[in-house]
């Protein structure tokens, strides 16, 4: 580098300095079984009645964002499913 006469240059964000995750997309969403763990519903592929109404239905949160919004949306969809299967 010194040779080139190039200059180092380090760029920090605000996803350095954020200490916390957001530990997500572990149940992956989908219409096929053997891609993903649950139906586009939230439901459970393999057990039924099983629903998810976490952070595992989100695939990323994309530069850190809180994804809290997005999980309270979900588990609020997942109810209405529970409560429309029920009757």
């Amino acid at each position: 580098f010194a040779a080139a006469r190039a200059e180092i240059v380090e760029e920090t964000s605000a996803l350095d300095l954020f200490a916390a995750t957001h530990v997500l997309g572990t149940c992956r969403m989908g219409t096929d079984a053997a891609e993903s763990v649950a139906d586009p519903d939230g439901f459970s592929h393999e057990v039924p009645n099983l629903a998810f109404a976490d952070g595992s239905l989100i695939p990323a949160s994309g530069s850190g964002d809180s994804p809290m919004l997005t999980i309270s949306a979900l588990a609020l969809r997942t109810a209405d499913r529970l409560i429309a299967r029920a009757v």
